[in-house]
């Protein structure tokens, strides 16, 4: 209740207390209230949004400073459901938290990634929990075995283990469930409605049809910009000799006039798609006009003349090329791991650094070191730089102009990882002023 003087309150001659019931304070103004909002909601919704923030940010110091401080191990939900009388000396904090994340629990599902973390039988991850499916749950039945269990060393699912202990239509469905595209991808949670479109992506097309798709990259105007579109192919294309020419505008892309805008592209590297995966590619393509000249932007075009000269090819020149990159902070372009705003310590722990304090972004650079080895790149290798926030990929050694195809699929598979994780990837040579690390693309030969 909410005591007021000025609300509805007394008489000509006399002013007097009333007593007015919040729901009444809380109606639109049209309908005799003040249009106040309820407390109680927005306290509902912020303790969700750090519930959310709880799951999806497991490393985040404050997040592993509750996990030490109430020792818990293992699945968050089993934690709390099962802490019964000790909640009694849990802070109000917390107490707030976990009933936030019992209230979210509903919604979500998990999502595979690795399989380490997500129990077959009883977490939910298919569309119900697999024990809810089965009339009697088989005495063998573990209820602590991992999904991981049932993934093979190359990334697939075991078919003769899911057939042996599941029922015909049930190891089906878990056949048809698609593994991450990126390989070893950490176990997340996601909302159930959103899950299918998870799934959707992840589809894995080999079983069903013979088409393949083709992603076509090729280097925009500016000379840095990467740009691609992707098309279906009747069967899978191994020599890139074999796959169609395709055209773009390129009055779109700074690349032709308005009036004479078709460019063509010619494929000529394949690689295998870690997105996709299967047997789809990714294709890295030069520009030529509709009269078959290479348009100005199109740099490869004469070095594959040079690296096919014989002499050239005799010697068989080797090259290195190390690939320094800042990631940035989407909103702000401001490199992450750096308060908004302002500077972080200065250089000299951050190169090859490791920790929360020094290395920042290193799942996405994983991510992509992974992908790449699965694209068929030659990368050998990845290390955190000067400035942090940089870090570093090596494509070779490589031979010829393959040294450049692989590096530009290399710097395409990150633009599209990075994409995903909501970060915007620099090769700015310099992307803070001052004394801070420079970054470039320095190259080796042999």
């Amino acid at each position: 209740m909410l005591s007021r003087r000025f609300l509805w309150g007394g008489s000509e001659g006399k002013k007097a207390l009333h007593l007015v019931h919040w729901d009444d304070v809380c109606k639109p103004k049209v309908y005799g209230g003040l249009g106040l909002q309820k407390m109680e909601y927005h306290n509902r919704v912020l303790l969700q949004k750090t519930a959310w923030r709880f799951l999806t940010q497991p490393s985040s110091l404050w997040v592993q400073c509750i996990l030490v401080k109430y020792r818990i191990h293992g699945d968050i939900f089993d934690f709390i459901k099962g802490a019964g009388s000790k909640k009694l000396i849990w802070s109000s904090s917390w107490r707030g938290l976990a009933s936030a994340l019992l209230e979210l629990s509903g919604s979500l599902r998990k999502r595979v990634g690795s399989g380490v973390s997500v129990k077959f039988w009883t977490d939910t991850w298919l569309d119900q929990l697999i024990a809810d499916s089965l009339e009697v749950l088989p005495s063998f039945v573990d209820p602590n075995v991992l999904v991981k269990d049932f993934i093979m060393s190359n990334g697939a699912w075991n078919a003769d283990l899911l057939f042996a202990q599941l029922p015909y239509d049930i190891a089906t469905q878990i056949l048809g469930y698609p593994l991450p595209t990126v390989v070893n991808l950490d176990d997340s949670y996601v909302f159930a409605d959103m899950s299918l479109l998870s799934d959707l992506v992840n589809l894995n097309l080999s079983e069903s049809t013979e088409k393949v798709i083709a992603e076509y990259i090729w280097i925009g105007g500016s000379g840095m910009d990467l740009r691609s579109k992707a098309r279906t192919l009747p069967t899978p294309v191994s020599d890139p000799k074999k796959l169609p020419k395709w055209n773009y505008d390129g009055s779109s892309t700074g690349q032709a006039p308005g009036e004479d805008s078709e460019v063509i592209l010619y494929p000529q590297a394949i690689f295998k798609d870690p997105f996709r995966r299967g047997n789809n590619i990714l294709v890295m393509c030069d520009a030529y006009t509709p009269a078959g000249e290479p348009i100005p932007t199109n740099k490869r075009c004469n070095a594959e003349k040079i690296f096919s000269h014989p002499d050239v090819v005799a010697e068989e020149p080797w090259y290195g090329i190390e690939q320094e990159y800042t990631l940035l902070q989407k909103d702000v372009k401001w490199p992450i791991g750096w308060p908004t705003g302002g500077y972080p310590g200065p250089q000299g722990p951050y190169y090859c650094g490791v920790g929360a304090d020094k290395a920042f972004g290193r799942d996405i650079v994983n991510s992509h070191y992974k992908a790449c080895l699965y694209a068929g790149i030659n990368i050998s290798g990845i290390n955190g730089e000067v400035m942090p926030g940089q870090w570093e990929f090596q494509v070779g050694p490589a031979v010829g102009i393959s040294a450049g195809d692989e590096l530009w699929v290399a710097r395409y598979i990150l633009e599209r990882i990075t994409e995903i994780a909501g970060v915007i990837l620099s090769f700015d040579p310099k992307p803070i002023q001052g004394d801070w690390n420079g970054a470039g693309a320095h190259t080796n030969y042999r």
